[in-house]
């Protein structure tokens, strides 16, 4: 209690200590409002679980929401999975100060690192480096779709059953409420078939008993946080198509450099992986690399993390060729030729980093249905392994451009 009315410190280390719940809570409610603390050690702190089945440690992460002035935080070896990254990023997103993270010995999993890249490459907040290695989760993404629908940051749109009294569901709200900003969406527009059950779930927080039915709130709290309810369950559709139906012009508007007489297709992916995707900026273009260099020996941990990279983010040709220097060129662009910009050119410059034809063959015989697939004729039958990140990106492609031809089908009356 004395510890946490310290206003002074900048400097709090209390790893290996088992906190429970109403810990983290406390500690969190201290944090959010200490405006010096710039560092804060808290490895192996959580070895319980709570009784709704969610780890202490994620109550923390949700507070960090509040947090404005922590520049290095570690959370070593705390049981942290995909739903509690996921948290981070919510939390952290608009976190200007902090640099550091340290969250090795965590089950993440791809999962979880795409949460951390994204992280890692938004303008908004200040990361520069997190330590992710032996961060391998064995089932993890079967956890991460049990637990939160299966979220994926470049295609939300999906059904979701969310229990808002455990924290990755409200932090997973938050994000679909970001969206919405992003895209300019209004939440009606967003959120359909809305049912919420005040009494279900298996939430710490009793609901009351008069629970009014539930309301989006526009309006953030003085920290720019959307307030969400502690208890009941929530089920919606969430869709981005009112905003991706702009993308593309009208036949009349289309360039003559267009690649072919009907390129409509080739226009709406180019436009809306260009709205969906991570692209980092400048600034955030060395961190990144700097986090693949760290690993060059460690080569299942560069592995994870281009698996990472190939889920969320387009690249320019430049950052794939600094890649390609820090580890075997042919896996690189095996994993990230679909990640490139869909401009021919940035492809073929991309295929000259490999070394010797016999490197190229390989690369070919990979990523050949990637080369050959054209949006605007994709007419034909695929064999697909979906373990391979190139066919999935043609498996992807193909679901994106059936939706949007079904999309224009239904506005033009077709239906």
């Amino acid at each position: 209690g004395e510890l946490l009315q310290a206003r002074c410190l900048e400097v709090l280390g209390l790893g290996w200590n088992c906190f429970s719940e109403e810990a983290f809570r406390a500690l969190g409610d201290w944090t959010s409002g200490h405006k010096k603390l710039k560092e804060l050690l808290l490895p192996n702190c959580d070895s319980c679980s709570t009784p709704v089945g969610q780890s202490p440690m994620n109550i923390f992460l949700e507070s960090l929401s509040h947090n404005s002035s922590l520049r290095s935080l570690d959370l070593s070896m705390n049981r942290i999975g995909p739903c509690g990254a996921l948290i981070l990023e919510d939390s952290l997103g608009c976190h200007h100060k902090i640099q550091d993270i340290f969250i090795s010995q965590n089950p993440l999993g791809v999962q979880g690192l795409r949460c951390l890249l994204r992280l890692l490459s938004r303008e908004t907040c200040g990361l520069r480096r997190f330590q992710s290695t032996s961060c391998h989760g064995p089932g993890g993404e079967d956890r991460l779709h049990e637990g939160y629908g299966g979220y994926q940051a470049t295609e939300p749109t999906g059904c979701y059953k969310l229990d808002l009294g455990l924290s990755h569901c409200r932090s997973l709200m938050r994000l679909l409420y970001k969206i919405c900003d992003r895209f300019r969406l209004s939440f009606a527009q967003a959120f359909l078939d809305l049912e919420y059950s005040p009494k279900e779930g298996s939430a710490g927080f009793l609901a009351p008993a008069k629970s009014e039915r539930f309301q989006h709130l526009c309006e953030k709290d003085i920290d720019g946080v959307y307030q969400l309810p502690l208890f009941g369950v929530l089920s919606f559709s969430f869709t981005i198509e009112a905003a991706l139906d702009k993308l593309v012009p009208e036949p009349d508007d289309v360039s003559t450099k267009c690649r072919g007489p009907n390129c409509l297709a080739s226009i709406y992916l180019d436009r809306r992986f260009a709205l969906t995707r991570h692209k980092p900026n400048f600034c955030k273009v060395v961190p990144l690399l700097a986090q693949f260099r760290g690993l060059k020996s460690r080569p299942d941990e560069q592995e994870l993390l281009l698996d990472a990279l190939a889920s969320d983010f387009m690249l320019d040709y430049e950052c794939l060729a600094l890649l390609c220097e820090e580890a075997l060129s042919t896996d690189v662009i095996c994993r990230l030729l679909h990640a490139v910009s869909r401009s021919e050119l940035q492809k073929f410059m991309a295929l000259t980093k490999l070394p010797r034809l016999r490197e190229y063959l390989k690369v070919y015989s990979r990523c050949e249905r990637l080369l050959l697939f054209n949006a605007d004729n994709p007419t034909g039958r695929y064999t697909l392994n979906l373990h391979n990140s190139a066919d999935y990106a043609v498996a992807e492609m193909l679901k994106l451009v059936d939706r949007w031809e079904a999309s224009v089908a239904r506005n033009k009356g077709l239906e």
